[in-house]
Order: C-alpha cells, then sequence, then structure tokens
C-alpha cells in the first residue's frame, strides 16, 4: 500500500514539471493573442486612411511592416500552440503510460516530447521577439503620422 501511495506520489510530481510549461505557454499564448488583435486594429486604421487618401505612400509602408509583424505573430502562435499541444500529450503519457506500459517503458518518448515542447516554444518566443523589433520600428510611422 505504501508502495502504491509512493509510486502515485512520484507520478504527480512527474507531471507537475511539464504543467507549468503548459502554464507558460497559455501566458505566451495570451499575450500573442493580444499583440495579433492590436496589429489586426491599426491594420483597419491604416485601411481606413487609405481609403480617404490613396496616395499616402507611408501608409503603404506601414502595411508592409504591418504585415511582416502578423506573420511573425502567426508563426509564434504556431510554435507556441504544438509546444502546449506537445506537452498536453507529455502528460497524458506520464500518466497512461506508467499504468499501461509500465514505469520505465516510456521514458523516450517523453523525454523526446519535453526537448520538442521546449524547442518549439523556444522558437515562438523568438518570432515574439522578433515580431516586438518589427512593432518597434512601426511606431515611427504612428509618431510621423
Amino acid at each position: 500500500m505504501a508502495s502504491d501511495l509512493n509510486s502515485a506520489i512520484h507520478l504527480f510530481q512527474a507531471a507537475l514539471a511539464p504543467a507549468f510549461l503548459l502554464t507558460g505557454s497559455g501566458v505566451i499564448l495570451n499575450v500573442i493573442s493580444g499583440r495579433l488583435a492590436n496589429t489586426i486594429g491599426r491594420t483597419r486604421e491604416v485601411y481606413q486612411t487609405l481609403k480617404k487618401d490613396p496616395n499616402i505612400t507611408s501608409h503603404r509602408e506601414e502595411l508592409a511592416a504591418i504585415d511582416k509583424c502578423c506573420i511573425f505573430s502567426y508563426r509564434a502562435f504556431l510554435f507556441c500552440s504544438f509546444s502546449a499541444l506537445c506537452t498536453c500529450t507529455l502528460i497524458t503519457l506520464i500518466f497512461t503510460g506508467h499504468f499501461f506500459l509500465g514505469p520505465e517503458a516510456h521514458i523516450e518518448i517523453i523525454s523526446w516530447l519535453f526537448v520538442i515542447s521546449t524547442a518549439c516554444l523556444t522558437i515562438a518566443i523568438y518570432f515574439l521577439v522578433h515580431e516586438t523589433i518589427i512593432t518597434k520600428k512601426l511606431l515611427f510611422f504612428m509618431t510621423k503620422a
């Protein structure tokens, strides 16, 4: 009985670290969604201005920069979502694999899922930083207007 309790406690401890990774992924997804929403809002404003005066070249340049922001935000969103998916699969495998495959049979799969999840999250953060740099350059267009 004590061995089963110790085994269950160890199982929950092993699943707790990936749960924190999943929480971090969720927070980053929230940030990316907010930034993407702001970018789309700014695109609407620029299009409204272009409808009034289609000859403004600075707004066309701004739209090109906004397009780059959207691309990088989209990539960050995809990689962060895939990271969260891998983390969910990892947590599920920790629990189900322990009961169905035995405690040691699924260690390699779990290790690879953790590596893939962390790598995808790293790539997502890279794209988010890159999008932030482009957004900083967009301030030039907004302060010029």
